[in-house]
């Protein structure tokens, strides 16, 4: 019997793989790693849709921007007045020598009663005018919708009940809630947690504005649009088809802004997103100021930048007009927003009115929410923004 060297035991080599054999294995096998990175790209693309309601909020946080420029000369109002404890850096050194001067100072009123005259306020972002000029009634809802076109021309105006303004006593206090639109969950917790007499800012940029306003209207919670605004720290090369900026025509300027007011209805007045660059340019402002007298708009400044000229020019185009006296959460802390708000109590009882700015961010919103129901002071009343609203003319 012979025996097949090349087959010992009988064993066979194994055949080697055919052309075609090798090609299919390693289609298949591309295929596979085709697949894989397909799932993984649709993992990462629903991941993010879960995370956007809280990433789409990061643009609407607030750097204040301070300016070296000089301060506004001090309030002097003659009335008893405790020292305000706003929380701003660039004139801490400035009121302790206010404080230093003017404490201890002692006169005679007209009974006789021996008056102290306490430290009065100075600070370079927020040169409030006189008590007299400020405590001022809301515009009735007939004189607001008789100046008011606003959005969309053929749409009404609703002004806040006028008891709500004429109810409050004492010092009064307004707080805006901004960047709503941006984040869904985020509004609709807002709109639901918040009170009427609380104003909300929705964002020309945000999504279902109409549907938004007409949600918070039901509520019975008045609304203005924020527009955002070119900053000194923009790229010239960033662009959307929202923010306004100085390098625009004023046609470009007239066309964009317009835009943003058809978004929504509904609204009594416009607020800046940033701005600072903008707002602070003669030109591009009076463009804008223009367009909103002439809709009969109030136009409500954030108080985040010293340059703005919203005091300057809104009196000269005959603007209504408002300038927030603190940002409530520039830090998104629950106890520095607490403290914000406390700043705000004693703001309102030394010049009788104080208005306050805040993102519509969760901790903000619950923070706001407690102080409403539990921790604000009697003696101060929260009002509607609209009630602290005036015609501003040149001689104010």
């Amino acid at each position: 019997m012979s025996i097949d060297l090349n087959h010992p035991l009988r064993k066979k080599t194994p055949k080697r793989k055919s052309f075609y054999s090798q090609i299919i294995s390693r289609l298949g096998l591309f295929l596979l790693f085709c697949t894989f990175i397909v799932g993984l790209s649709i993992y990462i693309l629903i991941s993010h849709a879960f995370v956007g309601t809280i990433s789409e909020m990061i643009p609407y946080s607030v750097i204040r921007e301070i300016a070296p420029i000089p301060l506004t000369i001090p309030l002097n109002i003659e009335d008893k007045q405790s020292p305000s404890k706003r929380d701003n850096n660039t004139v801490c050194n400035q009121l302790k020598n206010d404080s230093s001067q003017h404490d201890g100072q002692i006169q005679n009123d007209i009974s006789g009663k021996t008056v102290v005259n306490k430290p009065t306020r100075s600070t370079s972002i927020d040169s409030l005018p006189t008590i007299e000029e400020r405590l001022i009634l809301g515009l009735s809802k007939k004189e607001l919708l008789a100046k008011n076109k606003v959005g969309r021309e053929d749409t009404e105006v609703p002004a806040m009940d006028k008891n709500f303004c004429s109810n409050a006593s004492g010092a009064r206090i307004a707080i805006v809630v901004s960047g709503l639109g941006i984040s869904q969950t985020g509004t609709q917790r807002a709109i639901n947690l918040l009170p009427a007499n609380i104003t909300l800012a929705f964002a020309s940029n945000g999504n279902s504005l109409d549907r938004w306003m007409k949600e918070a209207k039901k509520k019975g919670q008045e609304a203005i649009l924020q527009i955002p605004m070119q900053a000194f720290d923009e790229s010239y090369n960033e662009d959307d088809s929202y923010t306004l900026k100085v390098t625009q025509t004023v046609q470009q300027l007239l066309n964009r802004l317009r835009y943003s007011l058809r978004r929504g209805t509904g609204y009594f007045g416009v607020m800046n997103y940033r701005g600072a660059m903008l707002l602070s340019n003669k030109e591009s402002a009076e463009v804008i100021f223009k367009e909103f007298a002439k809709r009969g708009l109030l136009f409500f400044d954030d108080g985040s930048s010293p340059r703005n000229l919203t005091r300057v020019l809104a009196p000269k185009l005959n603007l209504p007009y408002m300038v927030a006296d603190l940002y409530l959460d520039d830090q998104v802390d629950r106890d520095k927003i607490r403290e914000k708000l406390k700043g705000l109590e004693e703001i309102a009882r030394t010049t009788g009115q104080a208005i306050g700015v805040a993102v519509a961010f969760d901790e903000s919103i619950e923070v706001i929410s407690q102080w409403l129901q539990q921790e604000h002071v009697r003696d101060v009343s929260v009002v509607p923004l609209s009630c602290l609203a005036k015609l501003s003319s040149p001689s104010s």
